[in-house]
């Protein structure tokens, strides 16, 4: 016999279809090296509720290698959307020793399972990268107002940095 059910199926492994402000929980951390050398930390985020609800959301971003490393900015943003205050994240990430296991660990105990808000949308040309923003609360009910919805424009989301 085989077990044809998906009823209890959350994760279809495959990014949304369109663009838009994704409500998302945080499900998988891993650390890698790029093909240029640098190191870098892998995220996986499933979409919550909605239309896409399922879909993961894929993003990688660099481990910074120096106190002024300007990665260090796009980090912050993306502890502040999973809801880590400026406290909390000196407190978990104190060390300027850390090796990548050590990274991955730390954030797997201080985000996984954290929901949070990411706007997603596809590359727009084959063979591109798809754009991925993570927003705060008050960033991400600011560009659903403005764009009317999660997935009719990215109006209101020019001033974010791109992750």
């Amino acid at each position: 016999m085989f077990n044809f059910d998906f009823s209890n199926t959350t994760s279809f492994s495959q990014p949304p279809d369109g663009k838009g402000v994704f409500t998302v929980k945080l499900t998988a951390i891993d650390t890698y090296t790029t093909q240029s050398g640098n190191n870098r930390v892998s995220l996986h985020a499933t979409v919550v509720e909605g239309d896409s609800e399922g879909c993961v959301i894929r993003d990688g971003i660099n481990i910074p290698k120096s106190p002024d490393d300007k990665v260090k900015g796009v980090w912050m943003r993306f502890f502040a959307a999973l809801g880590l205050n400026p406290t909390e994240i000196r407190a978990t990430f104190s060390s300027s020793d850390m090796s990548m296991d050590d990274i991955k660990a730390a954030l797997e105990e201080s985000v996984k399972g954290r929901t949070g808000y990411c706007y997603y949308a596809p590359a727009v040309e084959e063979g591109g990268w798809p754009t991925r923003k993570w927003l705060t609360p008050a960033q991400a009910r600011s560009a659903r107002r403005t764009s009317n919805g999660t997935s009719t424009s990215d109006e209101g989301l020019g001033d974010f940095i791109s992750v």
